[in-house]
């Protein structure tokens, strides 16, 4: 027998122990029975099925009476979901609990090694409180924690991609501590050698006080490609950067993003400002939080939520230097999961376009009927293929597709998200990806003949679209497993969406390659016809050494290539190439990958 308690209160009682009050209900607890306690702890971590990051028992629970007496338990189960605990199974063994008897759980580790993700001054519980299940989401208590960070563990240094002879260029160093928390109070000084000359950097001095970030500024005399050596003779750490192409002179710069972030609005951690100031920290111009759910499951009052985030998003917008980027996850149409991009920030503009589309449709449809289904997602994409519509709001697929008429589908859904935390999104088969990055196993196990479960399969059937990295974490740490990169003159919001929508984007999971790659001198996501010639010239310089690169054409390999150096020329040039699609895909030494966006053959 199981039985859904829910919460009447619950406490941090230390760092690393929570306390859980619930009633027992009608007919009370039978031995043998179990308790199961759905809740939602965030961003306090418990740790995974009582275990620490070694891999050791740490966790012990106590279920008490009301008087005192205690209950014996056993199968301790967490339920978790993004490394966030939210629910708790324990099996009772010992006598029957009477009816509205109180039930005090205490659940914790034996060692203080519960820890917060990132450093934050507020702990916010959130429980659903009504014995059916059908309560509200309401804060029940917030406890002020200090928390620090560990020893800087691990150094990075993030080069800006293309810069300028004599041009001022930017280094930005952050360190992590040993739970992958960014050291905000990393004060040291720094050896810094670029083009084998040294500089040293003191990182007491901080660009901005808002958001946090350690800036170095230099300059180079000479076109060509460079990366640095940062050093920290203090903490005995050392790191490279990622490359930077130096030019006489830019046409376009490349600006790097995470497309696909949650917070604890919904299922992830760090409220907005967190995630803002960790993806800042971390060097990146972009990002998009795109929380659960736009749509009617949405918990609590959704104009106030987007209120909310356009606010924020706002107030950590910083001119030519950081964009957060309006987005939403929603789940309206049963195809888990599409991710909605708004270009106008005005919340009014944002709610305008949900209630449009929540008026095709019905609150009650069954989704299993095939016919239907296709109907109701047919009139989707026809609304979001207006130019009024498309102009405001892009929507990207991950996970599984469920796909309307090409005609719409290619107006309002330009790029495809082809790789996340999850892994790869490109084939089914892992043998043409590199170990480290796996195939993205649900896409696997689904399937009925309306659904192209790989990348390939659209690309296949002449869908044409770009690739963009979205992390998917929901850790609040944004760009640690995908990345995107777009070409543009300058970076603004309006720019960002632009680069979006004419697909001139392309992925990795979290390098940061840089593909410098022009096709008859056009870079992004083009289009050829059959009968032109075709040259393809440029560089690509890798985030770390290149262990080889594929030219694909119509899924097939034309061209692969075999590097061993950090980058390659790119040079060239095809009479004619057949009708459909053409990108390049790189491996890194150490197994990381990178996928340009395609170019297309009508």
């Amino acid at each position: 027998m199981q039985i859904n308690l829910y919460p009447e209160k619950l406490d941090i009682m230390e760092k690393n122990i929570i306390k859980i009050e619930v009633i027992a209900p009608k007919n009370g607890i039978e031995v043998g029975g179990s308790i199961y306690f759905p809740f939602y702890l965030k961003p306090f971590e418990i740790l995974i099925n009582g275990l620490d990051k070694d891999g050791k028992n740490n966790s012990f629970v106590k279920v008490i009476r009301s008087d005192g007496g205690k209950i014996k338990v056993e199968n301790i189960i967490n339920n978790n979901d993004f490394y966030i605990l939210n629910d708790l199974k324990i099996t009772i063994i010992d006598k029957k609990i009477k009816e509205n008897e109180k039930i005090i759980i205490i659940y914790g580790t034996k060692e203080n090694k519960v820890y917060l993700l990132r450093k934050q001054k507020k702990l916010k519980i959130e429980c659903k409180i009504d014995s059916k299940g059908n309560g509200e989401y309401k804060d029940v208590s917030i406890e002020k924690l200090s928390v620090k960070n560990g020893k800087p563990k691990k150094l990075f240094a993030v080069l800006n991609s293309f810069g300028e002879k004599n041009k001022e260029n930017k280094l930005i160093v952050y360190v992590e501590d040993e739970n992958s928390n960014i050291c905000e109070d990393y004060k040291t000084n720094l050896e810094i050698y670029i083009n084998s000359k040294k500089y040293l950097f003191d990182t007491k001095k901080y660009s901005n006080k808002k958001l946090f970030q350690n800036v170095f500024i230099f300059k180079i005399d000479c076109e060509g490609v460079y990366y640095a050596k940062v050093i920290d003779k203090k903490n005995k750490l050392e790191t490279f950067s990622n490359p930077i192409i130096i030019k006489e002179k830019i046409d376009e710069y490349i600006f790097w993003g995470d497309l696909h972030v949650h917070s604890q609005i919904s299922d992830g951690r760090g409220e907005l400002q967190d995630v803002y100031r960790d993806a800042y920290s971390r060097g990146l111009e972009f990002i998009a939080v795109a929380d659960h759910s736009f749509g009617r499951d949405d918990r609590g009052n959704l104009n106030e939520r987007i209120k909310y985030q356009c606010e924020v998003a706002k107030e950590y917008t910083l001119e030519n230097e950081f964009y957060p980027v309006l987005a939403g996850e929603t789940h309206y149409l049963d195809i888990n999961h599409l991710n909605l991009y708004f270009k106008d920030r005005e919340y009014k503009s944002i709610i305008n376009i949900i209630k449009n589309i929540e008026k095709i449709i019905p609150k009650n449809i069954n989704w299993k009927e095939i016919e239907e289904k296709e109907k109701i997602i047919n009139k989707f994409w026809e609304f979001l293929s207006k130019k009024e519509n498309y102009e405001k709001v892009l929507a990207f697929f991950h996970h599984t597709m469920w796909l309307g008429k090409k005609e719409f589908f290619d107006k309002s859904m330009r790029l495809i998200e082809i790789c996340s935390i999850f892994g790869s999104s490109e084939l089914r088969n892992q043998s043409e990806n590199s170990e480290k990055i796996k195939v993205m196993k649900e896409r696997l196990e689904y399937g009925n003949q309306n659904e192209k479960i790989s990348v390939k399969e659209l690309l296949d059937e002449a869908y044409e679209l770009g690739f963009i990295g979205g992390s998917d974490n929901h850790d609040g740490q944004a760009g640690k497993n995908a990345l995107t990169a777009i070409f543009s003159k300058k970076l603004d919001y309006n720019s960002i969406f632009d680069a979006m929508y004419n697909r001139k984007t392309y992925a990795t999971n979290a390098n940061r390659t840089i593909f410098d790659i022009k096709i008859n001198n056009k870079r992004g996501s083009e289009y050829f016809s059959e009968d032109n010639k075709v040259e393809i010239s440029g560089m690509i310089a890798g985030d770390g050494k290149i262990k080889k690169y594929v030219f694909i054409g119509n899924g097939k390999k034309l061209k692969e290539e075999n590097i061993d150096d950090f980058y390659t020329k790119i040079d060239y040039k095809f009479k004619s190439l057949e009708k459909g699609y053409y990108y390049f895909k790189v491996f890194l030494e150490n197994g990381d990958m990178a996928w340009n966006s395609p170019f297309f053959i009508r």
